[in-house]
């Protein structure tokens, strides 16, 4: 087996007739996510997954501009996209007990 065989290609997405891939964490991308959910840092690892992301996608995008999309369609196809591409899960609303 060869390190080439193991690098997964993602996922294809499209928005607004634009196709574009998302591709998995790498391990030091995925420890890096880990290390901030465990400091119950999850604004910072979300922000963190997709600047990662979308810089090796876009790679001509900077970080400034990827924190200002505002399109929420786009950032819900994208976050969806990074999550399964990942195998990872939302986390789950908690819902509030005087409701």
């Amino acid at each position: 087996m060869e390190v080439k065989d193991l690098i997964a290609e993602g996922e294809e997405i499209e928005h607004k007739g634009n196709k574009f891939r998302i591709s998995p964490m790498t391990v030091k991308e995925q420890a890096r996510v880990g290390e901030l959910q465990a400091k119950e840092q999850f604004a910072e690892a979300t922000e963190y997954l997709f600047v990662t992301t979308l810089k090796r996608t876009f790679p001509e995008w900077s970080e400034e501009d990827i924190l200002k999309i505002n399109d929420a369609e786009f950032l819900d196809k994208v976050m969806k996209a990074i999550m399964r591409v990942n195998g990872l899960k939302m986390p789950e609303v908690k819902k509030n007990p005087t409701q």
